[in-house]
């Protein structure tokens, strides 16, 4: 009886490790801003241990067409400028102790995504103070198509746009939390291209200048802050508040003028 329930638990394993498999290929994706606007397409490709993003807008509302390429076999991200013909190279950041599940969370919604299952997390909202989020957030991670992260850089916040640490992004949503309940962003899946992608996609022309990193930016460039989104915090600005001037120098009250005494002359 043992041999039976064992052969079974094989046979369910190994359903389910053929039905998930590694992804190689590319992933485009429709971006919409608010009334709907179409505002582009961002491509990413999935090769081995390396991702590339590569946005292209048609509209101002999103300025940065920077690409973004992450290394997982150096632990480097670089953005890249296609106009200029630069590019800036950074070591993955970490959000320690960053882990997905600490962060996200399982709606228990789940859908057909391009004929691919899929299903939908949340950012958690880790803020202490009891402010109601101003915005929803929705990632869609496909079920079956598989992109594994070395765990070293499992905790590296550059992944959630593109992976959750093991399977790859299908979508997401940002909506205001109002009565319209209104979306202002919106990445769609359109294409599913599974392909043999040579390295050479993930190599910078040797003519693109290297710049120094500007420690503001946001990295990668195309990267929605979540952590930013989720985690609500209160800030209070200390406001410098001036001593008040100093009082007057106190000037005694003058004496009150008399009439001066009639002088007393002596008789001899």
């Amino acid at each position: 009886m043992k041999n039976v329930f064992l052969a079974i638990g094989l046979i369910v394993f190994f359903q389910s490790l053929f039905a998930q498999k590694v992804f190689e290929g590319k992933i485009t994706l429709q971006m919409i801003t608010e009334n709907n606007t179409q505002a582009g397409i961002v491509e990413i490709f999935y090769g081995k241990q390396k991702i590339k993003s590569v946005t292209k807008t048609n509209t101002t509302a999103i300025n940065n067409n920077d690409d973004v390429i992450l290394d997982f076999s150096k632990g480097k991200v670089y953005n890249i400028n296609a106009v200029k013909k630069t590019y800036t190279e950074d070591n993955f950041k970490y959000v320690l102790p960053f882990n997905f599940s600490d962060h996200f969370e399982n709606t228990g919604k789940s859908k057909s995504i391009l004929n691919t299952p899929c299903t939908a997390f949340s950012p958690i909202d880790t803020s202490k103070e009891n402010i109601d989020r101003i915005t929803t957030v929705t990632l869609w991670y496909a079920d079956s198509l598989i992109f594994a992260v070395n765990e070293k850089y499992k905790n590296a916040d550059e992944l959630t746009q593109f992976t959750n640490g093991s399977n790859i992004i299908m979508g997401m949503s940002i909506c205001l939390n109002t009565k319209e309940y209104q979306k202002i962003f919106e990445l769609n899946p359109i294409a599913i291209e599974p392909l043999n992608i040579a390295d050479a996609m993930f190599e910078i022309p040797a003519d693109y200048e290297l710049k120094p990193v500007d420690p503001g930016k946001i990295k990668p460039s195309n990267n929605i802050n979540l952590k930013q989104i989720y985690k609500v915090e209160m800030k209070v600005e200390k406001v410098e508040i001036p001593p008040p001037p100093p009082p007057p120098p106190l000037i005694p009250p003058p004496f009150p003028k008399t009439k001066p005494g009639k002088k007393q002359i002596k008789k001899t």
